[in-house]
């Protein structure tokens, strides 16, 4: 192996290692640890006992009956009773929820772990083919700041990493069956996570097409028995589920975009576009028709790009680097989400490759996104927003907020801009 690649692996290794040492820590010693799993957990536990796995009230019987340690915290009680997963995740996680919670929860950290260290092993190695040094210190970066995964066991490290893998495994076309069943796998777990990645494999054409629409059709073989199953037990489901995600009042200030999530000071925010611009307009239809209005620009700009020139490899990774900042300004996302942004490697170092300013500005942008997209750095912005409380009344304070308390949402979309101006400049005999 050559130098370069020897040393980028190396630092792709201490950012795995770092990864497991912090997220084994903060899950053996953190009073909310897997909170985010137990979610899952119990839910689909009352779906067995043939309980209605949205019902707050029945999954706090299952839990206290249940749970050998359950939380005395009032907020973490009404988290756990309140799912907002759809029914196909429920499915996929029996095989969880079959096994005692102390087995269970081992098992899903475990395949967090897994999932994730072999996400970013396909990403170094193709991004290792043009930037094996830089790739390595970036990826390193953002995996040494994701012992949030292990600490809250969010399906999101599933989701977003069988993501990753099934979009390396299509686009390199290797194990394609693999490939296929993990993007399956990942819809069915969260759809907003993976879809613009399979939308764009839609478009590209040829092979990604036909991935794309055997994906589809895994997870729509998948649905059906999770449906009816759901159905059979729990028939008022679906309004159990939005009253779950829009209508308890304890989730309006941790999940509201608006203003009134900023009074939380959590560094776990939301990370979307409307974030950002609820600090400038307050009123939730004008913020959310500014951000669809910019999202769907984007939007546009990159389904051109995906159908008409994203004819390669290369080409399609940077359709895929655009998707992922993407994806989370358009719909309701966490930082946890964002580890969808090592899907901004293989293009980043294609830039690199090419050296001058470009490689530079790729560098640094994916740099700002991993870094503002972590807990750490995002708790160092909320800390200082605390601090230096910015006003919301002049441009200027308002700018200052959003910078502050709202850094994540600035920088997805610097990095979609920035991506997708790459995509647009790609020569055409490189990506038809």
């Amino acid at each position: 192996m050559p130098k370069p690649r020897q040393d980028g692996l190396i630092l792709l290794i201490l950012g795995i290692a770092t990864f497991l040492l912090t997220g084994v820590a903060l899950e053996t010693t953190a009073s909310n640890a897997m909170i985010d799993f137990k979610v899952l957990y119990y839910s689909t536990r009352c779906l067995l006992d043939h309980r209605d796995p949205y019902n707050p009230a029945q999954i706090a019987a299952v839990y206290k009956a249940e749970d050998p340690h359950p939380t005395a915290d009032e907020v973490q009680q009404e988290v756990i009773t309140h799912p907002i997963y759809p029914p196909t995740a429920l499915l996929l996680t029996v095989p969880f929820a079959l096994l005692p919670w102390g087995l269970a929860h081992l098992l899903w950290m475990a395949l967090i772990a897994g999932s994730l260290a072999i996400a970013a092993y396909l990403v170094w190695r193709v991004s290792a083919e043009h930037a094996p040094i830089a790739a390595g210190g970036l990826i390193g970066l953002l995996l040494a700041d994701c012992g949030l995964l292990l600490l809250l066991g969010n399906a999101a490290g599933v989701a977003v990493t069988l993501c990753i893998i099934g979009a390396w495994c299509i686009v390199e076309e290797q194990y394609a069956l693999i490939g296929v069943l993990c993007l399956a796998a990942s819809l069915l777990y969260k759809p907003h996570d993976g879809g613009l990645v399979w939308l764009a494999l839609l478009l590209a054409g040829g092979v990604g097409r036909r991935r794309a629409l055997q994906t589809l059709l895994a997870a729509a073989v998948a649905s059906v028995p999770a449906l009816l199953w759901t159905m059979r037990v729990a028939p008022g489901w679906l309004g159990e589920l939005r009253h779950n995600l829009v209508g308890d009042p304890v989730f309006t200030v941790f999940n509201d975009p608006g203003r009134a999530s900023l009074a939380s000071r959590n560094p776990n925010m939301v990370i979307d576009l409307q974030a950002a611009a609820s600090v400038f307009w307050p009123d939730a239809r004008t913020y959310n028709l500014v951000s669809a209005v910019i999202c769907g620009v984007l939007l546009l700009l990159w389904a051109w790009f995906t159908l008409r020139r994203a004819r390669t490899a290369q080409a399609l990774w940077f359709a895929l680097a655009v998707a992922a900042p993407l994806t989370m300004l358009v719909s309701y996302h966490r930082p946890h989400d964002a580890k969808l942004l090592l899907l901004t490697m293989p293009a980043c170092a294609i830039l690199c490759a090419r050296r001058g300013p470009l490689a530079w500005m790729a560098i640094v942008v994916n740099l700002l996104a991993y870094l503002f997209t972590g807990t750490i750095m995002l708790a160092v912005a909320v800390n200082m927003a605390a601090n230096l409380h910015p006003g919301i009344d002049t441009f200027g304070g308002r700018l200052l907020t959003v910078l502050l308390a709202r850094p994540a949402s600035v920088v997805l979309l610097l990095a979609a801009v920035f991506f997708l101006a790459a995509c647009l400049r790609q020569p055409c005999a490189e990506s038809a």
